[in-house]
C-alpha cells in the first residue's frame, strides 16, 4: 500500500479565530447557564446507568424526607410548574418509585411515599450524589463550594419578588 501524499501546509485547515463574546463572560446570567448546562452534562454523564434526570432525583429526595407530602406540595417546593410536576410525577410512578397513599389525617388527600424500590434506588443516587458534588466542586475546594451557595442563595433572593409572576414556579422541570 501507498503512503497517502503529503498535503501542502495550504491545505491544511485553518484554525478560526474564536469568537468575540464580549461581554457575555462578564455578565452573571450568562455564567450561570454556562455553568447550568456543564453541570447538567455531567450529571446525565454520572447517572446514565440510572436514567435518571436532576429533576427527578429532587422529587425523589423531597419525597424521601417529607413522606406522606401532597404532590402540590412537592411540585412547589421545587418550583415546578403543576402542567409540568404531573408527567415527571407519572413517569416515576410507572417505574415503581414512588407510590400514592389515602393520609390518615385526611383520608380524602393523597400522599406521596417512596416504594421500597424507590428506597433502594435512592440510597443508590445519594451515595453516587456525593461523589457527584465532590467532583463539580473539587477545583474550589470546600470553602469556594460554601461561598459559591451563598452567593448563588443571595442571588436568587435578591431575584425573587421582582414581578407578579414570583408566585409561579420557575421551572418547567428540568432542575431539581
Amino acid at each position: 500500500m501507498k503512503p497517502a501524499p503529503a498535503r501542502a501546509a495550504s491545505d491544511l485547515p485553518v484554525a478560526e479565530p474564536a469568537p468575540d463574546l464580549s461581554p457575555l463572560p462578564d455578565l452573571v446570567g450568562y455564567a450561570l447557564r454556562r455553568t447550568h448546562m456543564a453541570v447538567f452534562r455531567r450529571f446525565r454523564e454520572a447517572f446514565a446507568d440510572y436514567d435518571i434526570r436532576p429533576v427527578q432525583l429532587g422529587v425523589l429526595t423531597v419525597v424521601l424526607n417529607n413522606p406522606g407530602l401532597k404532590q402540590t406540595a412537592v411540585g412547589a417546593a421545587l418550583g415546578i410548574k403543576r402542567t409540568n410536576f404531573g408527567p415527571l410525577l407519572d413517569g416515576l410512578m410507572a417505574r415503581g418509585l414512588i407510590e400514592r397513599k389515602r393520609l390518615e389525617s385526611d383520608r380524602r388527600a393523597l400522599g406521596l411515599y417512596l416504594s421500597p424500590l424507590g428506597q433502594t434506588l435512592v440510597a443508590e443516587l445519594q451515595a453516587r450524589e456525593a461523589a457527584f458534588e465532590r467532583q463539580i466542586s473539587a477545583t474550589i475546594g470546600d470553602e469556594g463550594r460554601r461561598d459559591l451557595l451563598r452567593l448563588l442563595g443571595q442571588i436568587a433572593a435578591g431575584c425573587r419578588g421582582s414581578s407578579a409572576e414570583d408566585d409561579e414556579p420557575e421551572t418547567d422541570g428540568d432542575v431539581p
